[in-house]
């Protein structure tokens, strides 16, 4: 059929194809293009939603929990209960109470005192304060350590657990 055509008409069918071939290329790395840039928008916005997820759940992790919030002899039981399951003895216990009527709040604290107890121990203590709700909104305020014998895997630790709570109002025909 082809050889059926005169030379111009040759030149114009095999100009047709090629541009139809031209266009089907065209359209097909368009597509491409497309898509590409479709997948990088949502890789861009699945980073996104992660670093959201991350913070939403450090946001989650500093709330405290839904159990209520200790009074200051329940915050010195659990803390003196804790320290017996992780077989630590307290040196000392020092108790603090803070009042902050501008936020409306008080900060409860338990100062502890260890003397040559192993690492290991402190760190289960800490987590179970931290993340095993042992003391409902318990935190670490402060952490030191040191070694007091260099070839002894023994250290003198000083830690501060604290609890925020907010401040009792006072009832009406009460104090």
């Amino acid at each position: 059929m082809f050889d059926q055509l005169n030379e111009r008409e040759r030149m114009l069918v095999m100009a047709t194809g090629a541009l139809l071939g031209v266009l089907l290329l065209f359209f097909l790395g368009l597509s491409i293009y497309r898509m590409r840039q479709k997948i990088a928008e949502e890789v861009v916005a699945a980073r996104n939603d992660l670093t959201a997820m991350i913070n939403i759940r450090s946001d989650m992790r500093s709330l405290p929990s839904g159990s209520e919030i200790p009074e200051m002899n329940d915050f010195l039981s659990r803390v003196s209960t804790l320290i017996k399951k992780h077989n630590l003895d307290a040196r000392n216990i020092r108790e603090g109470r803070e009042s902050n009527r501008r936020d409306q709040e008080e900060t409860l604290t338990a100062e502890l005192q260890f003397s040559g107890i192993p690492l290991n121990n402190v760190i289960s203590f800490l987590h179970d304060v931290e993340y095993g709700n042992q003391i409902p909104a318990g935190r670490v305020k402060e952490l030191t350590f040191r070694k007091p014998f260099p070839n002894r895997e023994i250290y003198d630790i000083r830690l501060v657990l604290m609890v925020k709570r907010p401040l009792d109002t006072v009832k009406p025909g009460g104090e």
